[in-house]
């Protein structure tokens, strides 16, 4: 009867998760919806709703450590005087602001306290990477005229379009992460199809993810997705033990595949030819946006150097000291200086650094294979994301966070393997 009960429980557990990283991957789905209010996503109600369900039904896994808890808490006491000072209404800007920074702690608290093991992790990996096909199915649907409109944009003697609907090109971006991240190690915990009808179905899938995100022609987007799937098929390909050479040949079989069907794509749509055009015609001594960035990084560097400050104060100063007036710093580094000060910037740092440390160090050091494929997707991941976090203002968005928070969880949950010999 115990058997039972606990096998309910996990089963039950692993339904939350399910539906939490289903919110997690297709927040913007509704917004899909031409003339429906920002205000209406999956997160700001489905989400809490699970994780609400999730603390009441398993509160003993929420106890089990405090370390999350204590960096949720210095993020807190960082951001106090901007969610307290900034804005020119205090009502609505302390609301609005407490909870974006709650429903960041909300992701990566649930995400750490849930993702144990490498069932639960695959299963977050999958559906993040089957999420971004809706991305790129709204992508597709905007550039051919059904769903929301393509932007028409110019850059020198260049013309372009962003057929990124109603949304930021950066933010789909950000979707986007996933199928390259993940897509080559997928297949090391999709047991239910074969070999070789699994890695098709992967490169086709990639590749129409491919080209829908090409047609959004975002600078930081190109550079981060190029980064997560070199640094993919690379692991793919080192992570593999030394004796499965099979699976070393297959490896090199799905790259030779992968950059055959990139070429055949790009000489016969043309895919790359918009963001290649975009590239040549920017000039970084005379460029807006690169400016901007220099100028966020030059008032950190200065600010750090001089008399850095513990807590966050607003942008009123950084307006003012770079001259930027009302514009945005352009990095998730910087804007996390300006709303919780040193103690916000030393903690994502710690985090973001961390993270990257544990991923790599799973992948290589722990012996299931699932588990490599898993903290390998991570890993890429967060390679994808820092040239996003380099050059934008994406500290708020919830998906970083929640593969921060998965690969923590997970990390600690091999620990606690390797000590009792099973997973807690």
């Amino acid at each position: 009867m115990d058997e039972v009960l606990k096998k309910t429980k996990k089963e039950s557990s692993l339904f939350l998760i399910t539906l939490a990283t289903v919110v997690l991957g297709l927040d913007y789905v509704w917004n899909f919806i031409p003339g429906l209010p920002g205000f209406f996503s999956l997160n700001r109600f489905v989400f809490l709703a699970v994780f609400a369900v999730d603390v009441l039904l398993f509160s003993d896994k929420y106890i089990r450590s405090l370390r999350m808890y204590l960096v949720c808490g210095l993020i807190l006491i960082g951001c106090l005087p901007f969610l307290v000072f900034d804005g020119k209404s205090f009502g609505a800007d302390f609301l609005v602001n407490g909870l974006k920074l709650l429903g960041i702690f909300a992701y990566l608290i649930f995400f750490y306290f849930n993702c144990r093991d490498s069932k639960t992790a695959g299963r977050i990996s999958t559906i993040l990477f089957l999420s971004t096909g809706v991305m790129a199915v709204y992508v597709m649907g905007s550039q051919l005229g059904i769903l929301g409109a393509k932007i028409h944009r110019w850059r020198g003697a260049v013309q372009f379009t962003s057929a990124s609907g109603i949304f930021d090109p950066n933010i789909i971006s950000l979707s986007f992460l996933p199928a390259f991240a993940f897509g080559p190690l997928i297949g090391y915990h999709w047991k239910n199809i074969s070999g070789k009808k699994r890695d098709l179905i992967v490169i086709l899938y990639i590749c129409f993810c491919f080209a829908a995100f090409f047609q959004l022609n975002s600078r930081a987007g190109s550079l981060a997705v190029a980064a997560s799937l070199i640094a993919s098929l690379i692991l793919r390909f080192i992570i593999l033990p030394r004796e499965e050479r099979g699976g070393r040949l297959n490896s090199i079989i799905f790259l030779i595949l992968i950059i055959g069907a990139f070429v055949y794509t790009q000489i016969q749509y043309n895919i790359l030819g918009p963001i290649i055009g975009i590239y040549g015609e920017t000039y970084l001594n005379t460029d807006t946006s690169f400016a901007i960035r220099q100028d966020s990084y030059t008032y950190l560097f200065n600010s750090l150097l001089s008399s850095p400050s513990l807590f966050g104060g607003g942008y009123r100063d950084y307006w003012q000291e770079s001259g930027w007036m009302g514009k945005w710093p352009h990095s998730v580094f910087v804007d996390v200086y300006i709303r919780g000060g040193l103690l916000f910037l030393v903690t994502y740092i710690s985090l973001y650094i961390g993270s990257m440390i544990k991923s790599l160090r799973g992948a290589f050091a722990t012996q299931e294979i699932a588990l490599k494929g898993c903290f390998a997707g991570f890993f890429c991941f967060m390679v994808g994301f820092l040239p996003m976090a380099i050059t934008l203002s994406m500290e708020g968005k919830k998906l970083p966070w929640a593969i921060i928070g998965c690969i923590f969880g997970l990390a600690a949950a091999r620990d606690n393997k390797n000590r009792s010999g099973t997973y807690t």
